[in-house]
This record gives structure tokens, C-alpha cells and sequence, in this order.
């Protein structure tokens, strides 16, 4: 049997169908409803299936209705365009969202998840008619509870007690009406009446609706309710002109502002059956935008006021600048006009508005009035209120309180003017005389406006990670990368960043594209060191560095361009040494300084703890440069330093001065010299201070290891402070190292090169018949290009032991003396059948150990056979043939080398000299690394 509820179902589907019949003769299906889909959703399986089918309608509306609406609840909170429009987020242009008609969103089913309820308060007025339903509860000698259908003549029919006519009566009469006949029908029996379900109306929803049609609701459905069952107002049509007809007469226009924006349902009243909810199309709209709580369009009336569209727009916020807003409007002929009003003029706000109009109110502006700016080594830097009298000491009471440990207590500007568009004062003054000193002219005024700089001592700076942090995450969003897979992931990124903008920058003006791409290309590879330990290939990432290149300059220019003015930024000045600190403010000087003046900026360089460029105080000498740049370091000399002085000497253009420096008076106080703007204040160190001159000993002597020297002093003192040589020593093999002969060496040897692919060049394309191969020349070469230059300065370390005074030698720095132990072999090497290392016999001559080696090869060059001696000398034969060198002059230790005859394979002269360096190298280096 079915239920009532399915009955009341079944009824309506009936009226619902010859509707449709007497509509569309030719429709064979019903489509339900939404309200009809959703009240079959709630039926088992079985029953909708069997409606389904007794009614021709498709059982999948229902299904799918059902997987959107649970696919609306899982997606994202993002607008799903068409599967035929859809773009990807790299081929949508970058324009700024369009502005949207206030109100239009309240109807959006991405937003709104209205669903028609029948729960609702019946009043006691309301009218029973057909299909509603009473619940009736009875008490007392019967306990019963019955659901009473009003049948459609209008009755409802109780156990005995018979039918009971309450149509027309309002549901409080009729309560009343059943309660009295139950009470006289059924003796101790009571009863409470209750309203079950509602009746089903018909509304028409017409004009500018987004569904417009006609629609089943439920009785006590309101004006809102339909609209949003009818989907909502369409795009043209308004929110503010919605008329409600009854049997062809209006009884009531209902704004949707005043429910929008006050909470307001006037007029939002109880439809009927047959009501006409009829939606106007929009007459007027003008548009709010800037500093408004509310930007968007609004639907005018024509007794809409500047007043009342502010109201619409949520009024004005706190930022916004009321004394200078701006209305387009466009005049009787049809043309844009500007009109500037001042609203805090209360009178102007009643001016009308107009359709079309655009008020525009922008925001305060972004400056400050009466403040100053501290900024720096500080604890708390930002914007603080400024008063007359205000001083220093009011931001800067204590250095444990509001200094960082990293400050500098001397040194500490204020930049005066900084935000007019001028060259601003700077004044340069000491912190500690403003926190120690009980003179009050120590303590600096401050006015409205100024900038407070303190920095860190030298070139540190405080917490760097904080720094390091902001940068990578500003090129992270720039990037869109994951850092543990880039080299921008690094222990001091801040720093690379700043030393990379600045190299890039002056690299870029002077126009050096390469050499600016191998900066950063080192840079790179330093960081990716550090995290990977591994190199990237050469070049291929170009042009990944270059955008990283960009970005990394347009980062830090951003952090310098808003540093003092960005409260977020300024909190990221202690981070900051002092050469980055300053960058800002001498930029901007740079920037504000005319043509042809002279900037007040000095240059200091030398022996200072912080070198680099400083703003000139006005009247600042020496030794307030030497303050600003932390002090001298402990190697400057006191007796000296030169101040370079670019000067205008009229027609004949700039003169160049230069003016000694005794740093011992000015820093006794005795005297000072005043700078000039553009002035360079060079330090220079202490003759020899930081020259440190280290010789290292090797091998057989009593204590070997590294000897600082002295300038002067003698390879033999070297050998006394090292113990003497030992028993074992082989003097005559000892070998000296020495830096500056490694490095002639290997110019001789690039000059060679070059020299011999020139050769090699000349001779591929001569038309004489080479006996060598271009590519075996080729070979050669690079063979030469391997070879280590070993700078082996030739000593007779024998006579210098000897004390012989010509024979002795000053050492240099990081020269290395190898002594090795006492050697009783003679090498063979070159051009013989197999090279080696042969014991040393008294009696044997040259040709013995040739002999030894297996005898010369066929392209031995026998005339140029040659001897390098134990100490690095070289021995040449005489005019007559190799095997006439006399055996004597072979010693234990010697080597013997047998030339390659270039004439053999070709008459390239330079190839003797090849094999002479090959082989000469191979020598040393074979007497270095034996010890």
C-alpha cells in the first residue's frame, strides 16, 4: 500500500502530465521538475523506479542531478569553465578581473546551496485549501495520532466523527472547527491540531529571470525563494524592480537591496496560487571603485544619491581619500567628462547620480606626516611619531636595549630631506655621545621627516638567515621552482645576491656580456658546491642562469628601492652590513644630483676595516671617513696616506691633485683635512706588514718543515735554522722551487704554444709535402699543454754549504728546497728502446748506459744528445759524435736524454724545444715527488 506522502506524489505527477498533454501534444516523457527531482530523491529505489516508469520519465535526470550536485561538494572552490572554453593558466592573458554586478552572486550555484524546505511556521492565518495536511493527535480514552488530507472539495474526514469542510478557513478556524467536533463527537476524548504538509501552488516567474517559467512551490514560498528557484535574475535584469500580480493587479514591488544590504525582507511576502513574479530589466547602473569597502556596480533608482551609492558601496574606507573624488560621466553629447568633488563637503553628498557613472576614490596618500624613520642596527626599526624637540636619544636610550650586539656605537647618520625631491643633509654623529654624554649637543635634534641610520660595526651584520630567507622566498615565487633542486638554496644567499647585483651592474654598463655570464656562471657554481658538491656542466643551464640573473637583480633592487619606505622591508635593515646599507642612500644621491655638481660622495681604500664609498657631511675631514669606515686596520701605516683630488679647471677640463696625509696628527687631533666631494682617501699599509715570507725544507736535513723569514735573508741561514744537512743528504741533487720561476715558465711555455700552432698552421697549408701529419702536430702540441712547469731554479747548494757568498741566494716566499737522500742511479729517458733507471758504475761512460736502455730508436736525434746534472745544470756534448763524451763527467744522480730528430719528421725547428721542456719537466718533477 502507499504511503500518503507517495499518494500526494502520484497526484501531482498526474497534474503535472496533462499539463504537459494539453501544452505539447506530442510529448511522450515528463521532465520533472527540480523540486519534483528532489522530492523523488527521497523515495527507496523501488518507488522512484516505478514512477519512473508509470510516467515516462528518465530515472537518470535524478541520478545525474545527484552526482553533480556531489561533485559540486567535492570540487574546489573555482569557477569550472566548459570543457570547449577551458584554457590553461599560461595561455590566459593577464588582465585584471572584471568587475561584477553587486548582488548577481547571492543566485550563483557555485556559492548558493538554496534547497526548498517544507519546515517551516505556518501562520494562523494561512488558508487551507486541496492537498494540505493536518496533523491531529488524540488523547484521553483514545491514543491515536492521524494525518488529515484536505480533499479537493475541500474536506477532511475523521473516524467518527465524518467529514468536516475547512477549506477558506484559515488554519487557526479550522483548528478550532476540529478540536469542537471531536470533543462533541468523541466523549472523553482531546485533541491538538497541527499542520502537517503544505500544499502544492503554481507561480509563473517572468521577465528578466534567469529560468523564467512556471513553477510548483511550496505554499508559503516567498518572493525570494522564487527567485531563487527560477535560478535567479538574469544578467540584464534587476534586482531592485520586482513586482508581484495577483489576478492581473500588483500588490506589492520588492527591492532585493534592502535584504541585501539592511537585512530588510520588506515586501518579500507569501505568494499564492497564481501569482506572477515578474522581474524588470535593469534601467540604471554606475560603478564604485578604489578605496571602497564594496567596489562593484550597483542598479540605481532614480532617487539614488551620491549618499546612498557610497552607502551601496559600504562607504569609504579608513585609506581612503574622500577630498579629491572623481566621478565619469558622460555629458548630453555623448562624450567622457571628469568631475572632481570633495566629499567631506557633507552638502555635495546629495548630488544625484546618473547611469554610467564611475566614481573613483583613491587612496591617502602613502606618506607620513610628522615621523621619522629609524632604520638599521636596531631592534625595533619602523616609523615613529615625531615631536618638537624630539632628539636622538628619544628612539636610541640604552645599546643593550635597542642596539643589536653587531652596531657600531661611532658611526650613525641622519638623512635629512631624504623624501623631498633634493640632495638630502646628512649629519654624521656618534651613538655613544648620544647615550654617554651629558651634553645635550651631542644629542642631535630631530626633524620631521629624517631618516636615522645605524649601522653594524666593519662588515658584519646581524642574523643573516633572517635576510637570506626573504630573498629566497621572493625568487621562489618569481622562480616557481623547488629550492632543494636549484643552487639558489644557500647558507648566505643575501650575500651572493648583493655582491652578484653589484658585479652584474658594473659589468652591464661597461658593456662586458661575458665577462657578466661568468660571474654569475662562478657564482653558481660556488653555491651549488655547497649543497651538492657537485658542478654543473658548463653552459648547460644558460638560459636558466639568465633568469635567475634577472630576478635576482629585480629582488634586490625591489629590497633597495623601498627599503626606508616599506614597513615590511624596513624591519630587514639589521641584516644588512654596511656597504649594503648605504647602497640605497648613495643611489640616492646619485640620483638626485645634478649633472654637473659634485656629488658628496668620498672613496676610501686601503688598510680600513670597511673600504668603500661614504655620503660627505658637510665640513667632514679625514678623520670622519676614517670613523665612518670602522677605523684602520693594524697594518696601516700612521706615517702616510694620499687623498686624490678631481677638480673642474675651466676650459681645459678636470685637474687631478694629490695631497700627503699624516694619519698620526689626525688621528692625535693636532690637525685635519677637510674632503671634498668625489675625494679618494687611500690608506696605505705598514711597509712589509703584511708581506709573510714562508720557506719550506724538505728531505735530508736535521728539522724539516715551514721557516718564516725576514726580508733578506740567506738560503744558508734557512739551512742553519733547519739543523744543517743530514749524513744521507745528496747535495748535488738538491732541487729549489720557486713561484715566480714556475710562473715564467709557464709564460714561455703558452708563448711557445701559440707559436707552434701558428707553425703547425703554416706548414698544414704550404704546398710542400709534410713529412708529419697535421694531426700528429696537433697531438704534440697538446701534449705540451699538459706538461706542469715544475720552477726549478738552478743552486749549487754544495758551495753555499761550503760558505761561498756568490753561490748563496736571498729566499722568496713560498719557495720549497727538496734534498733528497743520496742517489747512486742514472736515468735514461727519450728517444732509446726502453727509458729506466740504471745503477751508477765508476767505470761505465754514456755509451754503456745508452746501451742499457736498449740502444737509440730510429728517429734518436744522436747529435743533440744532451746531460741534465743532480743540481738542474746542463751538461752539452762537444762538436764531435755523443759516444766521445768523456765518462768523468757522469755523476750519480745525472740523467740522460736522448732528443727526438724533428728533421726526421719534419723541418719544424720549435720541435727541439718541445722535447726539451717535456723532458726537462719530467726531470724535476721526478726529483720532487721521490722524496
Amino acid at each position: 500500500m502507499l504511503s500518503a506522502e507517495l499518494r500526494r506524489l502520484l497526484i501531482k505527477l498526474s497534474f503535472f502530465v496533462f499539463g504537459c498533454l494539453l501544452i505539447e501534444q506530442y510529448a511522450y516523457a515528463v521532465t520533472p521538475s527540480p523540486l519534483m527531482i528532489e522530492q523523488l530523491r527521497k523515495l527507496p529505489q523501488s518507488q522512484q523506479e516505478a514512477l519512473a516508469k508509470q510516467y515516462g520519465f528518465d530515472l537518470n535526470l535524478i541520478r545525474q542531478n545527484q552526482e553533480s550536485n556531489a561533485n559540486e561538494l567535492d570540487a574546489p572552490l573555482e569557477y569550472q569553465a566548459p570543457v570547449d572554453v577551458v584554457k590553461t593558466k599560461a595561455n590566459l592573458p593577464d588582465t585584471p578581473e572584471a568587475v561584477k554586478r553587486f548582488g548577481l552572486d547571492m543566485f550563483d550555484p557555485n556559492k548558493s546551496s538554496f534547497a526548498m524546505s517544507q519546515a517551516v511556521p505556518v501562520p494562523d492565518n494561512y488558508l487551507l485549501g486541496p492537498d494540505d495536511s493536518l496533523q491531529l493527535n488524540l488523547f484521553g480514552k483514545v491514543n491515536q495520532q492521524v494525518i488529515l488530507t484536505v480533499s479537493l472539495d475541500g474536506n477532511v474526514f475523521i473516524d467518527e466523527v465524518g467529514a468536516i469542510s475547512v477549506a477558506g478557513l484559515t488554519f487557526s478556524d479550522a483548528k478550532q472547527l476540529i478540536q469542537e467536533r471531536i470533543k462533541t463527537s468523541l466523549l472523553g476524548v482531546n485533541s491538538v491540531v497541527s499542520m502537517g504538509t503544505l500544499r502544492t501552488i503554481s507561480i509563473l516567474v517572468t521577465g528578466e529571470a534567469r529560468l523564467p517559467g512556471n513553477y510548483s512551490v511550496p505554499a508559503l514560498t516567498t518572493v525570494t525563494q522564487a527567485l531563487f528557484v527560477a535560478g535567479g535574475v538574469s544578467e540584464i535584469g534587476s534586482l531592485r524592480a520586482i513586482s508581484v500580480l495577483r489576478q492581473g493587479k500588483t500588490i506589492t514591488r520588492f527591492d532585493l537591496y534592502n535584504l541585501l544590504l539592511e537585512g530588510k525582507a520588506n515586501n518579500d511576502i507569501n505568494l499564492q496560487n497564481g501569482d506572477v513574479v515578474f522581474i524588470e530589466p535593469v534601467k540604471a547602473l554606475a560603478q564604485v571603485k578604489g578605496a571602497v569597502r564594496r567596489p562593484a556596480i550597483f542598479e540605481l533608482r532614480q532617487d539614488d544619491t551620491l549618499a546612498s551609492l557610497l552607502k551601496m558601496a559600504g562607504g569609504i574606507t579608513e585609506t581612503g581619500y574622500d577630498r579629491t573624488v572623481v566621478i565619469e560621466r558622460l555629458n548630453e553629447q555623448r562624450q567622457k567628462v571628469l568631475i572632481n568633488l570633495d566629499l567631506s563637503q557633507k552638502e555635495l553628498l546629495s548630488h544625484p547620480v546618473f547611469a554610467g557613472d564611475i566614481l573613483s576614490i583613491a587612496e591617502v596618500s602613502t606618506r607620513i606626516e610628522n615621523h621619522v624613520t629609524l632604520a638599521g642596527a636596531v631592534v625595533r626599526p619602523g616609523f615613529y611619531s615625531w615631536w618638537n624637540g624630539m632628539s636622538v636619544r628619544d628612539l636610541v636610550k640604552s645599546p643593550w636595549i635597542d642596539l643589536h650586539p653587531t652596531a657600531d656605537l661611532d658611526y650613525a647618520l641622519i638623512l635629512r630631506g631624504y623624501r623631498q625631491n633634493k640632495v638630502p643633509d646628512i649629519i654624521q654623529f656618534k651613538i655613544s655621545d648620544v647615550i654617554n654624554a651629558s651634553d645635550e649637543s651631542l644629542n642631535p635634534l630631530l626633524q620631521a621627516g629624517d631618516l636615522l641610520l645605524v649601522f653594524n660595526y666593519g662588515n658584519l651584520y646581524y642574523e643573516r638567515s633572517t635576510l637570506n630567507d626573504y630573498i629566497k622566498n621572493q625568487l621562489q615565487k618569481r622562480l616557481n621552482v623547488q629550492f632543494n633542486e636549484r643552487w639558489l638554496l644557500d647558507y648566505n644567499l643575501a650575500s651572493k645576491a648583493f655582491d652578484l647585483l653589484q658585479e652584474i651592474d658594473t659589468k652591464t654598463s661597461n658593456g662586458n656580456t661575458v665577462a657578466n655570464m661568468r660571474i654569475y656562471d662562478n657564482v653558481s657554481k660556488d653555491i651549488k658546491l655547497q649543497n651538492n658538491n657537485e658542478v654543473p656542466e658548463p653552459l648547460s643551464y644558460e638560459a636558466e642562469l639568465l633568469q635567475q640573473q634577472d630576478e635576482i637583480k629585480q629582488v634586490t633592487k625591489q629590497l633597495f628601492g623601498n627599503i626606508f619606505t616599506d614597513i615590511e622591508l624596513i624591519r630587514l635593515t639589521p641584516h644588512l652590513s654596511r656597504k649594503e646599507l648605504l647602497t640605497p642612500v648613495l643611489e640616492l644621491i646619485k640620483t638626485r644630483g645634478h649633472e654637473h655638481s659634485i656629488l658628496p660622495i668620498v672613496t676610501i681604500t686601503g688598510e680600513v676595516k670597511a673600504p668603500g664609498d661614504y655620503p660627505l657631511t658637510k665640513g667632514a675631514g679625514v678623520s670622519e671617513l676614517l670613523v665612518a669606515a670602522s677605523g684602520l686596520t693594524a697594518s696601516a701605516s700612521l706615517s702616510r696616506a694620499e687623498i686624490t683630488r678631481f677638480a673642474n679647471s675651466g676650459s681645459e677640463g678636470q685637474g687631478t691633485s694629490h695631497i700627503n696625509v699624516h694619519l698620526s696628527e689626525i688621528l692625535a687631533g693636532n690637525s685635519d683635512v677637510t674632503m671634498n666631494g668625489r675625494d679618494t682617501l687611500n690608506i696605505f699599509a705598514t711597509p712589509g706588514w703584511n708581506i709573510q715570507r714562508v720557506v719550506e725544507i724538505r728531505g735530508e736535513v736535521t728539522f724539516p718543515g715551514r721557516y718564516p723569514v725576514k726580508n733578506g735573508e740567506m738560503l744558508s741561514d734557512v739551512l742553519k735554522r733547519a739543523g744543517g744537512i743530514a749524513p744521507s743528504a745528496f747535495v748535488k741533487g738538491a732541487v729549489l722551487v720557486r713561484e715566480k720561476v714556475r710562473e715564467s715558465e709557464s709564460l714561455q711555455v703558452k708563448k711557445l704554444i701559440e707559436q707552434l700552432r701558428a707553425d703547425v698552421a703554416t706548414k698544414a697549408l704550404s704546398a710542400e709535402r709534410a713529412l708529419i701529419s697535421p694531426q700528429d702536430a696537433i697531438s704534440m702540441v697538446r701534449q705540451l699543454e699538459k706538461q706542469t712547469t715544475a720552477g726549478r731554479l738552478v743552486i749549487d747548494l754544495q758551495a753555499i754549504i761550503g760558505g761561498d757568498d756568490s753561490a748563496d741566494l736571498m729566499v722568496e716566499d713560498s719557495d720549497v728546497l727538496y734534498i733528497p737522500r743520496r742517489s747512486e742511479t742514472i736515468t735514461v729517458i727519450g728517444e732509446v728502446q726502453h727509458a729506466g733507471t740504471h745503477r751508477f758504475k765508476q767505470n761505465y761512460d754514456l755509451s754503456h748506459y745508452v746501451q742499457l736502455a736498449g740502444g737509440l730508436r730510429k728517429r734518436a736525434d744522436d747529435e743533440r744528445i744532451y746531460v741534465i746534472k743532480a743540481d738542474g745544470s746542463v751538461y752539452l756534448p762537444g762538436n764531435n759524435r755523443w759516444f766521445s763524451v768523456e765518462k768523468q763527467k757522469l755523476e750519480a744522480g745525472d740523467t740522460i736524454i736522448v732528443p727526438l730528430d724533428t728533421e726526421y719528421r719534419d723541418n719544424l725547428s720549435l720541435w727541439t724545444q718541445v722535447t726539451q721542456i717535456i723532458y726537462q719537466s719530467a726531470v724535476a718533477l721526478a726529483a720532487i715527488t721521490s722524496l
